[in-house]
């Protein structure tokens, strides 16, 4: 299913999007697109997105957590245009809270590593300033999915001029600050992968 440009958040529901079980996963699409993870009896439980969705499934670091629950399906929309792929699936989040999203995978023999999120230098710009990270997204109106993004250095950000300026008044830091930041905390994330 292609997307036009625009698209409403609000008008998508994921359980009559095409779908395939936890199990046939390798029958997922090579396309970009967003895609839901989802039981009978807990809904939404995670949402994410990929250049090729098919491809995501083979290590997705939920594999081993989904691998254990009943009924699991994978369903996806396809977006053609990848720059709009961050934003779609900001706006999802944010719409279906799903609940896996907040959490860190279970890993090997069914531990839940519960990890503490690495002080990356994004991070530490935050909680200098005291703020929460809910709060912080809030005033420069980004998902909450977003800054946890950027702290851990996944994502770069990607704000406009005035955004980039409200942010660095909040965390009371210069635009080369900011930048140095996300460049650290970036090459963290890197490391680790």
């Amino acid at each position: 299913m292609l997307l036009p440009k625009l698209i409403n958040a609000s008008t998508i529901n994921p359980l009559t999007l095409p779908s395939v079980s936890f199990k046939e996963r390798s029958q997922l699409p090579k396309t970009s697109g967003i895609y839901f993870v989802a039981t009978d009896s807990d809904g939404i439980l995670y949402i994410g997105q990929s250049i090729n969705i098919r491809q995501r499934w083979v290590n997705h670091e939920r594999r081993y957590q989904l691998s254990k629950m009943v009924n699991v399906r994978l369903y996806w929309i396809e977006i053609t245009d990848i720059t709009l792929l961050d934003t779609i699936e900001e706006a999802l989040i944010e719409k279906f809270a799903p609940p896996l999203n907040w959490t860190r995978p279970e890993y090997q023999l069914g531990i839940l590593l519960r990890l503490p999120s690495p002080e990356t230098a994004m991070k530490q710009l935050r909680q200098k300033a005291g703020l929460r990270a809910e709060e912080v997204a809030a005033q420069i109106g980004v998902a909450h999915s977003s800054i946890r993004n950027w702290e851990q250095g996944r994502t770069i950000p990607k704000l406009r001029v005035d955004q980039v300026a409200l942010l660095c008044r909040i965390y009371n830091c210069s635009i080369q600050d900011l930048e140095q930041a996300v460049k650290e905390s970036t090459a963290n994330y890197e490391k680790a992968v």
